[in-house]
């Protein structure tokens, strides 16, 4: 899932299958799309929706993108993101790019992503310790307006870049939700180049070190 997304896997678990199965009439599964179809299109929901009914059939369907950028729709075995969780995985990801001297924590941004506002004063480590005075994009007034629409990763960082710090780097400490994303720019310019080891979002080596 490489551009940019802003949608959440999920699973709704309903009433336990434990009975042999009777076939429903259509219309309540094209209620459930009915239901959806307005999350989706406001870019609110994007995912599986999977319903067990004790005694009935049931449902398994999926919505929105897997890939925006490309235009591919997610489908029942679709893998999502986890949110927040993967930040996790970033950061152990760039500790064990470190490690094996690909890069610096004191990097700066302007290393990797060239003309990025401040990029020589925001390191890997700011963004890693959310240092940076990269603001918040959930609380930006104009975010609503970017989000219905599909954005590449490139074209995200870009917006955020035309946004002043709230604060100069190391001066204070607040969750910047993009932090991890412009740190995963680098992630994704070492498996590009096919740094050998690397781990990839499902590595269970990168799992189990995190």
């Amino acid at each position: 899932m490489s551009p940019v997304h802003h949608s959440l896997g999920a699973a709704c678990l309903l009433l336990p299958s434990a009975a042999r199965a009777t076939q429903s009439p259509p219309s309540w599964r094209e209620a459930v799309a009915a239901y959806v179809a307005p999350y989706v299109q406001m870019n609110d929901f994007s995912g599986t929706i999977l319903m067990l009914r004790p005694g009935k059939d049931s449902l398994i369907s999926a919505f929105g993108f897997a890939d925006r950028a490309r235009g591919t729709p997610n489908r029942a075995d679709t893998r999502y993101g986890i949110g927040s969780l993967t930040k996790t995985f970033t950061a152990a990801a760039i500790a064990m790019l470190a490690e094996r001297g690909k890069l610096s924590l004191r990097d700066t941004v302007g290393r990797f992503i060239p003309g990025f506002p401040h990029g020589g004063e925001i390191t890997i480590e700011h963004l890693l310790s959310h240092t940076s005075g990269v603001p918040d994009y959930l609380s930006l007034p104009d975010y609503n307006g970017i989000r219905i629409h599909p954005t590449t990763l490139a074209q995200f960082v870009a917006w955020i870049g035309t946004k002043p710090l709230d604060f100069r780097p190391w001066r204070a400490q607040r969750i910047q939700q993009l932090g991890l994303r412009i740190v995963s720019v680098r992630d994704r310019a070492n498996r590009r180049n096919d740094v050998p080891g690397f781990p990839t979002a499902g590595d269970s080596r990168a799992a189990r070190d995190a």
